[in-house]
C-alpha cells in the first residue's frame, strides 16, 4: 500500500475513533530540525511530535554504489505511514513506553501523525554508552551509525549521540534512532555488510 492509500485509511480511522488532534491543546510550538515539529517542549511531562516534510520520518534504503565504505551502502527516503508506525513500535521494544500515538492532524497542508514521548532531561550519550546499550541487545556494529542483529533482522540506523540521551537516572533512551526489521534488498545489503566484517574462516 502506498502513502496516499494509507493516508486515506488513517483518515477514516481518525474519523471513526475521533482521533483528530487540536494543536492548540498541546502547548507551545517549536519548529523541529528535520522529521518533526514539537509542542510543549520542556513545559509538560511529555513532548508532542508532529510529522513534517515530504514523508513520515525517514526509512533506510540500500544504495547501488561501489564503495569499500559500508556507510556508503545505505541512504534514507521519506517513510510511508506504515513504515513510521513500524519505527514507533520497534522503538517501544527498545525502550518500553517511549512512543505513544496521540492522533492525527491536517497541518500546513499535509496529513500528519501526532505522537508523544516523555520529556527527558539529560545529556547526549557517549559512544561508549551507546555501544554498551546496543551490544546488550545483541546487535553488531556495521558502520558508524548502523547496527544489525542477524538472528531476527533487526537493524538500527541513525545511531549517534544526539539521538540517544542519558536521563537524570543514568538510563539511556533511544529517542530518535531508526529501528527496522529488514527484508528484501535492504536485508541482503545488511547481510553483505556483516559478511565483509566477518569473513568466513578458511577451510582446512
Amino acid at each position: 500500500m502506498n502513502s496516499e492509500r494509507e493516508i486515506g485509511v488513517l483518515g477514516e480511522f481518525a474519523d471513526q475513533r475521533k482521533l483528530w488532534v487540536d494543536p492548540k491543546s498541546l502547548g507551545c510550538f517549536h519548529r523541529g530540525r528535520r522529521e518533526h515539529d514539537l509542542f510543549g517542549y520542556g513545559t509538560q511531562d511529555r513532548v508532542f511530535k508532529i510529522t513534517r516534510g515530504a514523508g513520515y520520518g525517514l526509512f533506510p534504503t540500500p544504495l547501488d554504489v561501489v564503495s569499500g565504505m559500508i556507510s556508503d551502502w545505505f541512504g534514507v527516503l521519506p517513510a510511508t505511514p506504515s513504515q513510521y508506525f513500524q519505527r514507533l513500535f520497534l522503538g517501544n521494544l527498545l525502550y518500553p513506553g517511549l512512543n505513544r500515538l496521540e492522533g492525527f492532524r491536517e497541518w500546513e497542508g499535509r496529513f500528519c501523525i501526532v505522537t508523544s514521548q516523555p520529556f527527558i532531561a539529560g545529556r547526549n550519550a557517549s559512544e561508549r554508552e551507546i555501544a554498551g546499550f546496543i551490544k546488550a541487545r545483541g546487535l553488531v556494529r556495521l558502520c558508524e551509525a548502523t547496527w544489525f542483529r542477524p538472528d531476527d533482522h533487526l537493524a538500527i540506523f541513525d545511531v549517534g549521540g544526539s539521538n540517544l540521551f542519558i536521563d537524570e537516572a543514568g538510563d539511556l533512551v533511544p529517542i530518535d534512532v531508526i529501528p527496522v526489521v529488514a527484508e528484501g534488498a535492504l536485508l541482503e545489503t545488511l547481510l553483505r555488510a556483516l559478511r565483509q566484517l566477518r569473513p568466513p574462516a578458511p577451510s582446512v
